[in-house]
């Protein structure tokens, strides 16, 4: 509990010390993949749970389909966690059972997704609604905000083709609400070879043989110890990995995709060239940012990728799925 706290709070770090860089720039080569929005704003409730826990409930009013969106996964993740803690900061603690921040999604008829982040709070007076999109325009305290986080919303949001709207009326709360294109669900790579019945049955009990390629050693312990359950081996550049693939059958293959001398598209075409192919157990690792080649190459390869900084939960979902599995938890 204490380790998932501590990532969590490096987490909402990560993303405050970026806004103001991602102001200055485009966000071209981030990684596009479409994601499940539940999943995305389930994830950002917890993130936000340290601002929530002393001011409200919060209450899911969720479509009861499953809906999907297009977009950077940490991006996305970035905009509603800035709403969700700007709904929670506008309440004041100490009165949490008479508070409420309602996150509702559904889809519009115009085959788009809604999404509303309401909250209890004071409101905000008319005349700042009118400039609360403008850089460094904060509702909260001296010192207690940048006021760049509804830039930031405002950015990500038209980035992906889609509005966003806040409404507000003092002493009524506010309505922050997105609406973004809807995105087909995302299929499975029809090239996927059958699993093997020693992964089956590993699977049945949540254990996996892993290989983790990464030339940052201390990332690839982590992911070593966070995966404890699995049997994780790691490799620290990509000669390594291929020739560790040479001397065992791993289930799934994490393997970053920009590394100096071997890069991963060169470990993928080394897996590819084996006797036995193992390229479509490969799930690439990437930063967020690539080159035009590592572009074309991701676009090339129906591979599963992921995108770092990522939580446990979606590392653990993407390996099962990677091994062509159900996830036992």
């Amino acid at each position: 509990e204490l380790i998932r706290e501590a990532y969590e709070g490096s987490e909402r770090i990560r993303i405050i010390a970026n806004q103001i860089t991602y102001l200055t720039h485009s966000g071209e080569g981030v990684e596009t993949e479409t994601v499940k929005l539940q999943q995305v704003l389930d994830s950002a409730i917890r993130m936000a749970q340290p601002e929530i826990q002393h001011r409200a409930t919060v209450v899911r009013e969720y479509e009861a389909d499953s809906l999907y969106i297009r977009g950077p996964r940490t991006r996305l993740g970035q905009l509603f966690l800035n709403l969700i803690v700007n709904a929670a900061q506008a309440i004041e603690p100490g009165d949490r059972a008479q508070n409420a921040i309602t996150i509702r999604v559904r889809s519009t008829e115009e085959d788009r997704v809604c999404v509303e982040v309401q909250d209890t709070g004071p409101g905000i007076p008319s005349q700042l609604l009118r400039r609360i999109f403008d850089p460094f325009v904060t509702t909260k305290p001296a010192g207690r905000g940048t006021g760049l986080g509804l830039s930031i919303c405002r950015r990500i949001v038209h980035s992906l083709e889609g509005t966003i709207e806040i409404q507000s009326h003092p002493g009524q709360g506010t309505v922050a609400r997105v609406v973004l294109p809807k995105a087909p669900r995302a299929r499975r790579p029809l090239s996927m070879p059958p699993t093997s019945m020693s992964a089956v049955r590993r699977a049945t009990r949540g254990k996996l043989s892993l290989l983790v390629v990464d030339d940052e050693p201390v990332i690839a312990r982590l992911i070593q110890k966070a995966l404890v359950k699995h049997d994780v081996t790691t490799a620290s550049d990509g000669r390594e990995a291929v020739a560790l693939m040479g001397q065992h059958a791993y289930d799934v293959i994490l393997c970053d995709l920009i590394m100096p001398e071997m890069t991963g598209m060169d470990v993928y075409r080394a897996a590819l060239q084996r006797t036995t192919p193992v390229h479509d157990r490969i799930v690439f690792m990437t930063g967020g940012a690539f080159t035009q080649r590592a572009r074309d190459f991701l676009q090339s390869v129906p591979n599963l990728r992921i995108e770092k900084p990522f939580d446990l939960g979606h590392l653990e979902r993407t390996i099962y799925e990677a091994a062509d599995i159900v996830d036992p938890r």
